[in-house]
């Protein structure tokens, strides 16, 4: 949820500030960055996940935040920090339900910023009836930190 907040820094800053010492916050993001590979290559498919990034990053969302998380909870004062990631290789098929909705909200505002066209997206929306294209779900990282004894933050 992070990812979506303009002050996100600024929120995981309190909520560490909340935890009593020798507390741990734990926070979960995406980093969409996996998803522009596909396999087989597929260029309209790349040029959309651009797009798609473009229109986030415009609307105030970071939309590789999760693979900051490591040094934001360094910054903010917490330590053994640590964090783990999952990723999970796909089908476009299965990937459809959750990502074609997604790109069918975001295609008025794609096509009026000018960050894709309609045939690519067209292509690309085609792609996830193929049983020949596999691509990525977002990495999802968990990332820890402990806020020491003693701190005043």
């Amino acid at each position: 949820v992070l990812e979506h907040l303009p002050l996100r820094d600024v929120i995981a800053a309190k909520l560490t500030r909340a935890l009593r010492p020798g507390g741990s916050l734990v926070v979960e993001d995406y980093d969409l960055q996996p998803m522009e590979t596909i396999v087989p290559a597929h260029a309209a498919w790349t040029a959309v996940h651009d797009a798609v990034r473009g229109v986030l990053r415009a609307r105030g969302v970071e939309p590789s935040y999760g693979s900051r998380l490591l040094p934001v909870l360094r910054s903010i004062g917490l330590a053994d920090v640590s964090a783990e990631g999952y990723i999970r290789p796909s089908w476009m098929r299965d990937l459809a339900p959750v990502f074609r909705p997604v790109l069918a909200r975001m295609r008025d505002t794609m096509l009026t910023m000018g960050v894709i066209d309609a045939d690519a997206l067209e292509q690309t929306l085609e792609v996830f009836d193929s049983d020949e294209h596999m691509s990525y779900s977002p990495l999802l990282v968990s990332a820890r930190g402990r806020r020491m004894l003693g701190a005043c933050t």
